[in-house]
């Protein structure tokens, strides 16, 4: 488009300078401007190009960069994170999951090696079925040594039992530290997207209005070079500032869709209310 402009305004101002209104200058800077869109255009596509090499690549595609692309950034599906999503929604993410159970699989660990202090003694195996057989604990025989062994045994091997206790502890609590920094971290995510979509959110008002009044001071400038009152480096400047205000307001576009996109990501999904009620259910 801006290329196009271009070469509108040259070949008006070359009609003018071969009618000798407008002097050899002007059609040199309009010129020269002409040149440095077709520059820029070159370099988009180029850009373009690679882009889309890229995408066909990660979609296992041949990467010939001849997929498909929409002209225009999609609109956002809704304006504004909705009112009273559920704080706990976070839990969805994959990495809170992974921490989560990775904590609560140390739980159990802890409580085995725990239990593992105490003797297991079988009354049925050592000591019998009967209650006849009870007074073998006093016998002296084979069942009351067999019984004392199982007794014994985790008093021996305490220390050992014990330690693996203390390691099964400190591993719990340093899984409790990586759980509770993964959860942070996850706010800490959802925070500062939220605060990028609604700052984005002001500065695409904002050049809203810088495109509109571009547009208006164009006009103007382009009325007054036509009415010989102005110089062709005020419609050049003219036109640059709208060039300008109409990319910036398409890289904070495609800025606040990149937001949008990290704030999805950190919530573990969408906002909405189905989505929501589904992620409570699951």
């Amino acid at each position: 488009e801006s290329l196009d402009n271009a070469l509108l305004i040259e070949k008006a101002v070359q009609n003018r300078f071969e009618q000798g209104q407008r002097p050899i200058t002007d059609v040199e800077l309009i010129g020269a401007t002409r040149a440095g869109a077709a520059a820029a255009l070159a370099a988009a596509k180029r850009g373009l190009d690679y882009a889309l090499r890229q995408l066909e690549t990660l979609i296992g595609r041949y990467p010939d960069a001849s997929v498909e692309i929409a002209e225009r950034l999609p609109a956002l599906p809704q304006a504004q994170v909705p009112a009273g999503v559920p704080a706990d929604i976070v839990r969805r993410r994959p990495d809170l999951v992974e921490a989560e159970r990775r904590l609560a699989a140390q739980n159990r660990r802890v409580a085995e090696a725990e239990a593992s202090l105490y003797p297991r003694i079988s009354l049925t195996a050592s000591v019998g079925t009967s209650s006849d057989e009870v007074k073998d604990l006093l016998d002296g025989d084979f069942s009351v040594w067999s019984l004392a062994a199982n007794l014994t045994a985790p008093l021996f091997q305490g220390g050992r039992l014990r330690a693996t206790v203390d390691l099964n502890e400190a591993s719990e609590e340093e899984l409790r530290a990586n759980f509770v920094g993964a959860v942070l971290n996850a706010w800490g995510e959802v925070e500062a997207a939220l605060a990028a979509d609604a700052f984005l959110e002001e500065q695409i008002v904002a050049m809203r209005e810088n495109r509109t009044r571009s547009q208006s001071a164009l006009k103007s400038a382009d009325a007054r070079y036509g009415q010989g009152q102005s110089d062709i480096l005020t419609v050049l400047n003219a036109r640059q500032t709208l060039y300008q205000a109409e990319t910036d307001l398409v890289t904070i576009a495609a800025e606040r869709l990149d937001a949008r996109i990290a704030l999805y990501v950190a919530l573990g999904g969408g906002f909405d209310a189905e989505t929501i009620y589904q992620s409570k259910n699951e």
